[in-house]
């Protein structure tokens, strides 16, 4: 049985899973061409300064690590969303952890729109991108496409 735990300062315990799960979201990162080290020291920060906008969870079964997911609230086209940055199960999540997943973002929500609301946050969108597979999405998450992120790389002039 999987059991998902938010990493968080305050969360008794938790810190121990920190490194661990900063290393495969470095290697996530990696491996979609991005800034793993970027990433991961945006990740150290929200958490040494306790920032409620980072929604940092893993996966444990067994005290080994079989997933996580990785959110950040910001803004996004002029409003605040729950931006999901990585989630990763390793072999194949079945319906209890993709819901429990979900339960959980959904609390952590809930928790940063009661620390945020004298600041005019309020998210009501859980956002991510992927490059495959909208329509599993939709059946088993429910995630609707809303838009699609487009990409052209830069033809750069050797100097």
């Amino acid at each position: 049985m999987v059991e998902l735990l938010r990493i968080h300062r305050d969360a008794k315990g938790t810190t121990r899973w920190l490194e661990p799960v900063c290393e495969r979201i470095r290697n996530m990162s990696a491996r979609f061409d991005a800034n793993p080290q970027g990433l991961v020291d945006e990740v150290h920060k929200r958490f040494a300064s306790k920032d409620p906008a980072l929604g940092l969870f893993v996966g444990i079964e067994n005290d080994e690590i079989v997933g996580h997911v990785l959110a950040i609230i910001e803004q996004y086209d002029g409003r605040w969303v729950a931006w999901i940055k990585q989630g990763e199960h390793d072999g194949r999540a079945g319906r209890a952890v993709i819901d429990a997943v979900l339960a959980c973002l959904t609390e952590w929500v809930e928790v940063v729109n009661l620390a945020f609301k004298d600041h005019g946050i309020h998210v009501v969108d859980l956002l991510f991108s992927t490059p495959r597979m909208t329509d599993a999405w939709l059946a088993h998450s429910g995630f609707l496409p809303f838009r699609y992120l487009m990409q052209r790389k830069i033809p750069m002039r050797s100097r």
